[in-house]
């Protein structure tokens, strides 16, 4: 693995307006009167607005008048919604022009910054394209190359495992599938309701043919060279398993106790079987290994869902943790295998979903300890995901408009500065403003 503690990344997060842009129209107004609109003053932005101001550069602030940003508008007193650019943060004036009596009235003499939910479209709003800053590919880059060249290495094991586990199948298959097939031969014949003189015979029939149908995916599995499709086979997700590919036949419900005989317990039993014999001969360190190797898939979804871009922001010291426990990962991925002399492949029956495979049904899973490395890993991975999701001091409520910001010069009435941004992108607790 390479090596994976770096500050080069981060959960992207969702913005909308630019704050470049702002601070630079701010830095360049002067002295300025800060108005409102009602549910911003009413929430906390007479002071969070200032300092806001303030954080931007502002030679001095006044705040003015509270009023909608609308009545400040000629027209319909909404504002358009369309992008300078498509990938930019940045939105096109149109039309849009103010009232210069009303601006002259809250501005008391200073450029007018004001402040307000915006007045737009919102289906409008919500087709605009989402914008994102920060990434985490240098760190996903970083974990694919790893789990590329890890993989590579542990193909010798993996390809002697599956070995071991076909010529096992192989001959369960040869001792046991003949008394099966004579068993359920009276039942190889697709036969029709007319066939029979009642129900319950025929939906004898129906189970025996699907049990039928599906032993036949086993034939040529007793004499073959070649591996069969549903032999037992070691699959990695989140972990080390041995799991085999069922046949689409479907059984109907409550067939072994129609038949008074559990037929697809049997032929699964097969694989169990399989698994008890070889799993004791398949060396231990490489058995760790590979169980960590599929943690690696932990690691990576645990990146992917805190790296979903979403509106939020991080305190600083919270990115810092946040990428310092990937690198703690990173270094227990590179440990040398250390398995417990208890380590084994534990039966454990229940159904994977493996990436383009599809269904697989696990037959074990391979147990390295409860103090191993491999532990060790799946719950830093999983403690890494809680914490990322859990840390953003600003998250946004669903539904809630963007705010606009709009700086109108009092004499001209002329528009110097306008955008949109999200309310957590301006004031977030006591987060500094970043660029």
């Amino acid at each position: 693995m390479p090596e994976l503690q770096s500050d080069d990344w981060q959960p992207p997060r969702v913005i909308a307006g630019d704050v470049a842009g702002l601070r630079q129209a701010v830095a360049n107004a002067g002295a300025l009167t800060l108005s409102l609109g009602p549910r911003l003053a009413a929430g906390g932005w007479d002071q969070a607005g200032p300092n806001l101001l303030t954080q931007l550069g502002a030679k001095k602030v006044e705040l003015g008048p509270t009023g909608g940003l609308a009545d400040l508008l000629k027209g319909t007193g909404s504002m358009p919604v369309q992008r300078a650019q498509a990938d930019a943060p940045r939105y096109q004036l149109g039309d849009l022009a103010t009232d210069p009596a009303t601006v002259q009235a809250r501005a008391g003499g200073n450029m007018l910054m004001a402040i307000d939910e915006a007045p737009i479209d919102l289906a409008s709003w919500r087709a605009l394209p989402a914008i994102t800053e920060g990434t985490c590919m240098p760190a996903l880059q970083r974990l694919a190359a790893g789990q590329e060249l890890s993989l590579a290495m542990l193909a010798p094991f993996l390809d002697h495992a599956d070995e071991t586990l076909w010529q096992v199948y192989r001959r369960m298959v040869a001792e046991h599938g003949p008394r099966l097939k004579k068993q359920l031969g009276r039942y190889a014949e697709p036969r029709d309701r007319s066939a029979f003189g009642d129900v319950d015979s025929f939906e004898d029939h129906q189970c025996g043919h699907a049990y039928w149908k599906y032993l036949q995916t086993l034939d040529g599995c007793d004499s073959n060279k070649t591996r069969c499709p549903g032999a037992p086979r070691v699959y990695l997700v989140g972990g080390a398993q041995i799991g085999m590919r069922e046949p689409s036949v479907y059984i109907p419900d409550g067939c072994a106790q129609r038949l008074g005989r559990d037929y697809l317990g049997e032929i699964r039993e097969l694989g169990f079987e399989t698994v008890s014999i070889a799993g004791p001969h398949l060396d231990r360190q490489w058995g760790d290994l590979a169980a960590r190797l599929g943690a690696v898939a932990e690691v990576h979804a645990a990146l992917e869902d805190m790296c979903a871009p979403r509106r939020r922001r991080f305190a600083q010291s919270d990115l810092e943790e946040i990428q310092a426990r990937l690198g703690r990962l990173g270094t227990l991925l590179t440990q040398a295998p250390q398995p417990s002399p208890h380590a084994h492949w534990l039966v454990d029956e229940t159904v994977l979903q493996v990436p383009g495979v599809g269904p697989v049904r696990q037959l074990a899973h391979f147990d390295p300890g409860h103090a191993s490395v491999y532990s060790q890993i799946i719950g830093q991975a999983r403690g890494l995901r809680e914490f990322a999701l859990g840390r953003p001091l600003c998250q946004a409520p669903a539904g809630g408009r963007p705010v606009a910001v709009m700086m109108v010069d009092p004499v001209s009435a002329d528009i110097r500065h306008f955008s949109y941004f999200f309310a957590e992108e301006l004031v977030c607790g006591e987060l500094e403003l970043t660029d």
